[in-house]
């Protein structure tokens, strides 16, 4: 059965840097653009991202692939998962102090985090994070040349936003 990754969470948590680090974090992954509802079923390893309830994802996925969530969560800002989802074993959850990337989280950090929260989840699976470095590196550069533009500006090989960061809604 093939496995399928979805990052789902809600939004303001980090979960574009976290799809796309999961993106870098497989090999087989590192180069392609983020997927939503609609993906290419040609691969064994599958990721999307989405924000949909994972019970609801569970009931559309199961029965055709392995499912695993990968999720992120904002607890400052009552950001949060349902708490029945820490319960199930192929659902991983980060906060978003984790992932953001600040003096005292540089992305090293934040990417040995990621990779050791999902190695357990994610045998048997060659995960390399230097891709996953150069990936997010590469997704901050590109967020540096669409800041300016408007959120409704959408670049779709990383899923980012204009403005994304900075946006007010």
């Amino acid at each position: 059965m093939k496995l399928l990754i979805i990052q789902t969470s809600p939004t303001h948590t980090c979960s574009t840097l976290l799809v796309n680090a999961i993106y870098g974090l497989i090999p087989e992954l590192s180069d392609k653009k983020i997927t939503f509802e609609e993906f290419d079923d040609s691969y064994n390893i599958i990721c999307m991202k989405s924000h949909i309830d994972i019970d609801l994802l569970i009931d559309k996925y199961n029965h055709l692939y392995k499912l695993i969530f990968i999720c992120s969560e904002r607890k400052n800002l009552d950001i949060i998962m349902d708490i029945k989802y820490k319960t199930y074993k192929n659902v991983i959850i980060f906060d978003f102090n984790e992932l953001n990337e600040t003096i005292i989280n540089p992305l090293p950090i934040i990417v040995d985090t990621i990779y050791n929260k999902v190695k357990n989840v994610l045998v048997n699976i060659e995960l390399d994070k230097t891709k996953c470095i150069e990936r997010i590196k590469s997704m901050n550069n590109k967020y540096e040349e669409i800041k300016n533009e408007s959120f409704n500006y959408i670049d779709d090989f990383y899923g980012l936003h204009g403005s994304h960061r900075n946006r007010k809604e």
